[in-house]
Parts: C-alpha cells; structure tokens; sequence
C-alpha cells in the first residue's frame, strides 16, 4: 500500500503601505480549497442571502454583475449575517484546511496531502479590506508562501 504525501506549508502575509510602513497581516484565517473560492462563494444561494440581508438598501444584484471583492467585504457579517454565515458554511465545507496567523502575519498549514489548492483568505484593516485568492501546489515536505500587496485582489 502506497502512503500519501504529505507536506507543510510555512505561510507569511504581510502589507507594505505608501509611506514605506511594512506590517504583518495579523490574526487573519486562511483556507486551503480544492477548487477556486469564486465557485464556492460567488453562487446564487449565496446571492440569495446577501440580497435578502440588503433589502432595505435595494437588495437587486444578479450574478452576472457581482464581484469577489463585493462579495469579501461583506464576510464578516456587520451588515449581512445570513449571508456570512452561509458563505463561511459553504468555505468550511471545502477546505481541506485553516490556519490563522498570529500577530507576526506567520501560520502553519501541517500534513497537507500533497497536490494543487486555492490558498483564500481576507483581511480588514481599518476602512479597508483585501483577500488572497491564491493557487498553490503543495509538494511532499517543507512548502513556503508568502503573502503580500504582489498577490492580494481588491
């Protein structure tokens, strides 16, 4: 019987500002996807919900018109709870792991079995928000990313 590969991925996000200021990307959760997280988030139940939870303010996107980043902004339910809480649902149920960085922008995803993911997460800093929407391939034993303005969306 053949034994699965399985490999570590050392991950480091941080953020460089105009004035030069660099800062890590602290208290932040990460998932590894089997398949792109615009497929598991950007899905009509989930528009459903985002719209119900903006009635008051129109609640009239369609599909063909809404964006990741439109849909990441609103991910930590402030304004749109059911929405969140479905779109967390649906991003648990396709992870195949998540890590959470510590206030030094640094996580550890251990024992990944070894292939091609989607490495997805978003933080809010201050007014503003960004995601990583990133794919990456996991080899047997030691695997880095890092995680900075050069690959972040929105």
């Amino acid at each position: 019987m053949a034994s699965t590969k399985r490999g570590n991925i050392d991950l480091e996000a941080g953020l460089v500002f105009n004035s030069g200021d660099v800062k890590p990307v602290g208290r932040a959760t990460f998932y590894l996807l089997k398949e792109d997280p615009t497929k598991v988030i950007l899905t009509q139940a989930h528009l459903d919900a985002y719209n119900a939870d903006n009635s008051s303010f129109g609640g009239n996107e369609t599909l063909d018109k809404w964006s990741m980043y439109g849909a990441v902004l609103y991910m930590d339910g402030s304004l749109t709870p059911n929405f969140a809480i479905a779109v967390r649902k649906s991003i648990e149920a396709a992870s195949g792991g998540r890590a959470t960085t510590g206030f030094d922008g640094k996580a550890r995803f251990e024992g990944v079995t070894a292939g091609d993911y989607f490495l997805f997460g978003y933080y809010r800093f201050g007014k503003q928000t960004t995601y990583w929407s990133l794919p990456v391939s996991v080899l047997a034993g030691e695997n880095n990313v890092v995680l900075d303005n050069d690959n972040m969306r929105g």
